[in-house]
């Protein structure tokens, strides 16, 4: 006997509901109030199982006051972004600011996780960079959870 992984759903009709047996890439897509189709939101794995999860993100905004100091800065950050897998999505760069208000630099760091992200930036490795930025530059940081979900 063959066993299905289904969802088996029961659909109104004019002369009653009739059942109807979706397989899980079917129960990926549901059907709104207005009868279109949708993508429906991605179940949290646990990772304790190995399976994914969302990405962590430093989003960072910064005006240097003296580059020669702020030098020193990153070479002592580099031990803290190493510790916890941070890598650099961006790192200065080209840049037009369409709304708001622009700093000199612009950063995007990448870690496997959100809580890693955090985790870096309470170390004490990062506690001791960021000190030596402190009177050298001013930055607005973000670390915010990347998004894994149905994409528009």
């Amino acid at each position: 006997m063959r066993r299905f992984k289904g969802v088996l759903s029961l659909v109104a009709g004019g002369a009653g509901c009739t059942a109807r047996l979706y397989s899980p890439a079917r129960r990926a897509l549901r059907l709104d109030r207005l009868g279109t189709t949708r993508q429906a939101a991605p179940r949290r794995r646990n990772s304790a199982k190995g399976a994914s999860m969302a990405k962590g993100y430093w989003v960072a905004r910064v005006d240097v006051s003296d580059p020669d100091a702020y030098r020193k800065y990153i070479e002592a950050n580099a031990e803290a972004f190493r510790a916890y897998g941070g890598r650099f999505i961006v790192r200065g760069g080209r840049f037009e600011c369409k709304e708001g208000t622009a700093r000199q630099r612009n950063v995007v760091i990448e870690f496997d996780s959100y809580e890693k992200a955090l985790a870096c930036y309470e170390s004490e490795a990062y506690a001791y960079a960021k000190s030596l930025r402190a009177s050298h530059a001013v930055s607005d940081l973000v670390i915010i959870e990347g998004y894994d979900g149905p994409q528009p």
